[in-house]
């Protein structure tokens, strides 16, 4: 369903795509020789009329669709949402910065470096607006009805539900959730919201056609393979495409892969730890940014230090046990915002809601110092964890370091989130900080660890200066 698009919306991509480069090519040099006019740049070749010959209106274009394929821009599965599309595009266009200049040293002395610089970022520019454009206009419209594939989704329970909010993401790629069919199994009383149900799951054959139906996705709870079998045939025989959603719910934070043996599909599973490679650029990150950090802040660090002191009684820095990578304990530094004795009460804040999900942080926590409540909306207290970065301890980015009693009650899938290092901030921070429900940032915590790239480490750290800034869910 979301291995393509198909061939319309592609040819559509591809065609402006294309325009926007030719776009990129004319601005470039309209607006290098403007720049020359006002005392920018080297000065144009008299030789040649037209500093940019004819044929590169055609080649860059295709460079440029070329590369964008490479790095999966075309591709639903990569794309799927507005972050994701934008990171492929800009990797895109650093890649062409590359190779253009590489061509130009190698083919061309006389076609402008500035020009160049211009000419990619023309390119990257015109295309992430487009898209970004297209986005939200499908958004508002409720996603792309030209060229859709309807999809009727069968059962209603939890696993089709789940599936048909997937279906939902990717309706800017031209797949339309048209409905349910209920499956007789359950009973009637089961309520959907997002699509009406359509029928019984004996009434499929019948409702293809009544409803357009271009796709079927058998979402059914705990079914029955004989007469599934023999839905499946049925469908076979209607020229639809179809799909089977195996319940591996409680396997979903596995990494899954489907291969053949002799034509019998296998689902391979294996726990998400990172690669080596992945590994080793993580902590060349982390050492790197970490020791930048350190001897930046290290004024601010003796300022706070004093003020510690002159505030409340104790020492400056509190080291906490917490849990990293591989369930292993470790102490946490961080400045010290509470009063000596906070650990024996911590009683009085930790609370149960109404579902028996924990609540351990209190924005009116007594315990908590008056100079420790300005240092932790900052989130200054948080700075001497670079050192339990630069010990391996941690990382810069990654799933929030737990306490050991917090880890005691853990089900066994949140334990998952000790796969990779801890973080100093992570995707719980910018979705919510300390306000985030303990059971909530865990599954923050492993929706990081599913979807682990260099490039998310480097978009949370961005957007965790904001975070801090905005002082949401700090306490």
């Amino acid at each position: 369903m979301t291995r393509g698009f198909s061939v319309s919306f592609m040819t559509f991509l591809l065609s402006l795509d294309f325009i926007c480069a030719m776009l990129a090519v004319r601005l470039a040099a309209v607006i290098r020789a403007a720049l020359f006019d006002s005392g920018i740049g080297k000065p144009i070749p008299t030789d040649n009329a037209s500093p940019t010959p004819w044929w590169f209106y055609i080649v860059f274009p295709i460079a440029w669709l070329i590369i964008l394929n490479a790095v999966g821009a075309y591709s639903p599965r990569q794309t799927y949402r507005l972050l994701l599309e934008i990171g492929a595009l800009l990797k895109g266009t650093f890649i062409a910065i590359f190779i253009f200049f590489g061509m130009l040293y190698m083919a061309s002395r006389t076609y402008s470096h500035l020009q160049a610089v211009l000419l990619v970022s023309f390119a990257g520019g015109l295309t992430i607006g487009y898209r970004t454009t297209m986005r939200v206009y499908f958004r508002l419209t409720g996603g792309r009805t030209y060229d859709s594939r309807r999809v009727l989704v069968v059962g209603t329970g939890e696993l089709a539900q789940q599936i048909s909010r997937q279906v939902r993401a990717y309706a800017w790629t031209g797949v339309f959730l048209a409905g349910y069919a209920h499956d007789d199994g359950l009973p009637e009383t089961t309520v959907v919201t997002d699509a009406p149900i359509l029928g019984k799951v004996s009434q499929v054959v019948e409702l293809l056609d009544e409803h357009a139906i271009d796709e079927v996705i058998l979402a059914l709870e705990e079914p029955d393979y004989i007469h599934l079998r023999q839905l499946v045939q049925q469908l076979h025989e209607c020229g639809v495409a179809i799909r089977f959603a195996p319940d591996l719910r409680e396997m979903q934070y596995l990494f899954s892969t489907v291969e053949e043996l002799e034509k019998m599909p296998l689902i391979g599973l294996r726990e998400p730890r990172l690669s080596s490679s992945q590994r080793l650029v993580k902590r060349v990150v982390d050492v790197t940014l970490s020791s930048i950090l350190l001897i930046l802040a290290l004024p601010l660090l003796l300022i706070v230090g004093l003020g510690v002191i002159l505030t409340s009684r104790g020492p400056i820095i509190f080291a906490q046990d917490r849990i990293g990578e591989g369930m292993r304990p470790f102490k946490m530094y961080k400045f010290r915002t509470m009063v000596k004795d906070a650990e024996g009460r911590q009683d009085e804040v930790t609370k149960v809601d109404t579902n028996g999900n924990i609540i351990h942080k209190d924005p009116d926590d007594p315990r908590v110092t008056r100079f420790g409540r300005f240092l932790r909306r900052m989130s200054i207290d948080e700075l001497p964890q670079l050192v339990n970065v630069l010990k391996g301890d941690m990382s810069l980015v990654g799933p929030r370091p737990e306490m050991p009693w917090i880890v005691s009650l853990y089900e066994p899938w949140q334990k998952k989130r000790f796969e990779i290092p801890a973080g100093m901030t992570g995707w719980w921070q910018i979705n919510g900080r300390a306000g985030t429900m303990m059971h909530l940032s865990t599954e923050d915590d492993l929706y990081y660890i599913q979807n682990y790239s260099i490039w998310l480490d480097f978009v949370i750290l961005l957007r965790t200066i904001p975070a801090v800034i905005s002082r949401r869910g700090a306490f």
